[in-house]
């Protein structure tokens, strides 16, 4: 069934995949995003005005973000051997939880922020046994800087190329400058821009901004937590639950490279977990961070677990559940 999709067949679990986008993030449940008061004047906001104004257009250009990220964390996990088997499990349970909540469907700073985050994590995850890390470190660097001047509050994240390096080569003095350079620059950059006008009503006020607690003004209020979102979300900690469970017990029989990388997503788990109380953003869509470590954690799970029936049942009440969420409760 799902499990067996999946776990082999590439381009029909492509296709399935790229159906579920299209039809959840750019047709049915889209909240088209409004603007916080100072949030118009940050480069998300110059972003978003720059998409073509057309609903359909921007519900589209959603979709394929979206799809672009889950096909790229599955190659993160997949072509760094974190899941040594070439499956669509990672880029499956990415989906699945940025999509579990209606709320979270909408163009959002973390959004684009998570994208340059992707970035920077497999440029992290292949200093492992590099020689010539110093490029690697840097441009690690810079994604991370980007994804701070996107929303300011990624700043939480910049301790991971750290701990990358710690983990997967050895600390030179040199690292750690070059790391906080590429760190810099972005954020010279765009002071230098900012300060010198090029881009009309773009001020740096939106940094201190980005850390106070604000609510959207939308037509559905992103802050309400009703009965689906209880439900889906309480099944969803028994999976992680399970998963996690089957990661601590099976992480000393797996290779050097997988057991560093899985203790690199660990940290990044926590650091998730501190960034989603720091974000001004609603928890639906500050938790979107935590899709990067949880797709791969609980993509382990359902690969090494043998008992299909068991994990088709768990899978397909997952969906019923987001379904039910969705265009239901």
């Amino acid at each position: 069934m799902i499990v067996n999709l999946f776990r082999h067949n590439q381009w029909p679990s492509i296709f399935c995949l790229l159906i579920a986008v299209i039809s959840i993030w750019s047709l049915l449940s889209f909240i088209p995003f409004h603007f916080i008061k100072h949030e118009e004047y940050t480069p998300f906001g110059l972003m978003m005005k720059l998409l073509i104004k057309p609903i359909f257009i921007q519900r589209l250009l959603l979709g394929a973000f979206i799809f672009g990220q889950c096909i790229y964390v599955n190659k993160i996990v997949v072509n760094q051997k974190i899941i040594s088997v070439n499956s669509l499990f990672p880029a499956l349970f990415y989906f699945l939880l940025l999509t579990c909540f209606p709320q979270s469907i909408q163009w959002s700073p973390i959004l684009i922020s998570l994208g340059f985050t992707l970035f920077a994590l497999k440029k992290i995850l292949t200093l492992y046994l590099n020689k010539e890390a110093y490029p690697t470190i840097f441009n690690a660097s810079v994604m991370i800087g980007i994804s701070t001047i996107i929303h300011p509050p990624f700043i939480i994240f910049a301790p991971i190329i750290l701990i990358g390096m710690s983990i997967f080569s050895q600390i030179e003095w040199r690292h750690w400058i070059l790391s906080l350079v590429g760190f810099m620059t972005p954020w010279l950059i765009f002071y230098t821009l900012v300060s010198s006008n090029i881009f009309a009503n773009l001020n740096l006020d939106y940094i201190l901004s980005s850390f106070q607690t604000s609510k959207v003004s939308t037509s559905i209020d992103l802050t309400t937590i009703n009965y689906g979102n209880y439900l889906t979300l309480c099944f969803l900690l028994i999976i992680i639950l399970f998963a996690m469970f089957e990661l601590i017990i099976g992480l000393k029989h797996k290779n050097i490279k997988a057991r560093k990388s899985y203790i690199l997503l660990l940290w990044f788990l926590l650091l998730g977990m501190i960034f989603t109380q720091i974000s001004y953003c609603p928890i639906f869509l500050s938790y979107g961070c935590l899709a990067i470590p949880l797709s791969a954690i609980i993509s382990n799970y359902f690969y090494y677990n043998k008992n299909y029936i068991w994990l088709n049942s768990i899978l397909i009440i997952f969906l019923a559940l987001i379904f039910l969420n969705h265009f239901v409760i």
